[in-house]
């Protein structure tokens, strides 16, 4: 039906433009969808979507791992390696403040929009990031990011899982209730959140850290420190996507999960022991990891919205979001803060003052001018030393909150059905929408 706004509003919308409007009863508003934007599509519309989805990943994954092979150099050149973590973790922070609202808007709004607007946002704060000329505005700009990368893979994940009936009308509008707290009484939706904070916590701390791990024990440069993350980048995608195949064919997500905590503890474990350069060891571990990992991304996606009634799919996906970088955000932190402490504690027998402690802190490259060469050297073993412990303690912690997530897993997140009663009747509507649009259509 046409209305003066131009655009179509569905029949069984409560907002009927220049109608009187239907406020729904009690019973009915407890038994309404909260504006459920489940659509079912042909073969190649999916793959358009799938892939523009994906382009919008790759573009937030980018921003993570090309800044976590660079990091070291980035806050070298600034004088702020003391405050490394801040110029990663801020993008997080803010990012993790804005998730859940887009997961909100995107219900009451469209979803197509809300993922332009991020991206809007995002291009403009990555712009101001790289013409940055201090560690302030850098932290500051990266900030201003997360705002637009809180929406980019929580929006586009939310498209597809459920497709939007009302992607491409700005004006078109549902009416909006309020959130049910039935979904955080469900044990899988909080054994989920629990494991995803683990997740975020662990994902952002290997990507950040085990580059600086490598640039500042071993002297690697930041290119080889960036090729020697490709073992667990490339297992991870491969080992997610397989492990999405996997869930699909069986429809269980649960021995998924398990293994790629168990795996992933294993690995991180590992990691931990790495005393002396090792490439073959390295490349092993970290392909432990990238597998563990992976096995823990889709599985866990799928089984959280499985676990809740279609109209909750999209807030307990932002929320499922929210609590993953939520967790990496604080797993940052407290890593930073762990090697700065190892680092602050092994100089101190050295006689340094805090000025001069600060400086080996914010520009552990740098300082050979201000103590000379022989008492730079012994300092230098000194921080070497302390690096390693650093780093091996947040790896041994990554590694104990790795097995309390499989340990969750196991006792929190049992196999639901994935299937869904409605599932043939939207597949049949999806069905019959396509057949009309291709008789409006004409041919050519």
């Amino acid at each position: 039906m046409a209305t003066n706004t131009g655009l179509e509003v569905p029949p069984d919308s409560p907002v009927r433009v220049g109608m009187e409007e239907k406020i729904p009863s009690q019973s009915e508003e407890a038994t309404s969808p909260f504006n459920d934007q489940t659509n079912y599509v042909p073969v190649k519309t999916i793959i358009t979507i799938f892939l523009a989805c994906a382009s919008v990943d790759l573009l937030a994954l980018m921003d993570q791992t090309t800044l976590a092979a660079s990091l070291t150099i980035v806050s070298k050149d600034l004088g702020a390696s003391s405050e490394s973590a801040w110029i990663a973790g801020a993008y997080f922070l803010t990012s993790t403040s804005f998730q859940l609202l887009y997961g909100r808007l995107s219900d009451i709004w469209s979803r197509k929009v809300l993922l332009v607007v991020g991206i809007g946002i995002f291009f403009f704060g990555s712009l101001a990031a790289s013409l940055a000329q201090s560690a302030l505005q850098l932290i500051v700009f990266r900030a201003f990011m997360g705002v637009g990368g809180g929406g980019l893979m929580t929006v586009a994940q939310m498209i597809e899982s459920s497709g939007d009936r009302f992607l491409w009308g700005l004006l078109s509008s549902r009416q909006f209730y309020a959130p049910r707290p039935e979904i955080f009484k469900s044990k899988l939706v909080n054994g989920a959140a629990l494991t995803m904070f683990v997740n975020g916590w662990n994902f952002l701390v290997q990507i950040y850290y085990i580059p600086s791990f490598y640039q500042l024990v071993y002297g690697y440069s930041a290119v080889k420190s960036g090729a020697l993350l490709l073992p667990i980048t490339l297992t991870q995608t491969l080992f997610s996507t397989l492990s999405g195949l996997v869930v699909h064919w069986t429809g269980r997500y649960r021995e998924c999960l398990l293994l790629g905590w168990a795996v992933w503890a294993i690995g991180l474990g590992l990691i931990s022991t790495l005393d002396s350069p090792s490439l073959g060891k390295q490349i092993g571990y970290e392909l432990l990891a990238g597998l563990g990992l992976g096995n823990t991304l889709q599985p866990s996606l799928i089984a959280v919205q499985a676990g809740v009634e279609r109209k909750h799919m999209a807030v307990v996906t932002s929320t499922r979001n929210f609590v993953r970088n939520l967790g990496g955000t604080l797993g940052l932190a407290i890593s930073g803060t762990i090697i700065n402490n190892a680092v602050r504690h092994s100089l101190i027998p050295y006689g340094l003052s805090r000025s001069e402690i600060q400086l080996v802190l914010d520009s552990p490259d740098l300082f050979r001018e201000s103590f000379g060469q022989e008492r730079t050297e012994t300092i230098r073993a000194a921080l070497t030393s302390a690096y390693q412990q650093g780093f091996r303690v947040i790896f041994v912690v990554g590694a104990a909150l790795n097995a309390v997530a499989f340990i969750a897993a196991w006792f929190m997140m049992p196999q639901v059905e994935l299937n869904r009663e409605d599932d043939a009747q939207l597949k049949a509507e999806g069905k019959m929408r396509d057949e009309e649009k291709r008789k409006k259509t004409p041919k050519a």
